[in-house]
């Protein structure tokens, strides 16, 4: 039992340590510059999502509030 405690030990944590905090910082950056895409795009892209997410809370709202009014106990 020994040396599978002692073998289980030795994959913990990361051993990448600071590569994997560079590697995000440089995927935020490329993140911000989308290749491909023009900034009147990338507005009309998030306006779109905006109202998406706006339609979807309005209609899990709606749900939630006909649960209270047919509620059958």
């Amino acid at each position: 039992m020994g040396p599978f405690i002692a073998a289980a030990t030795s994959l913990l944590g990361n051993p990448a340590g600071d590569q994997v905090i560079a590697t995000r910082q440089q995927g935020d950056v490329e993140m911000d510059l989308p290749q491909g895409f023009t900034p009147e795009e990338l507005g009309r892209r998030r306006a779109a999502s905006r109202r998406l997410a706006w339609i979807l809370g309005l209609a899990a709202l709606a749900i939630y509030l006909l649960g209270f009014i047919y509620y059958r106990p």
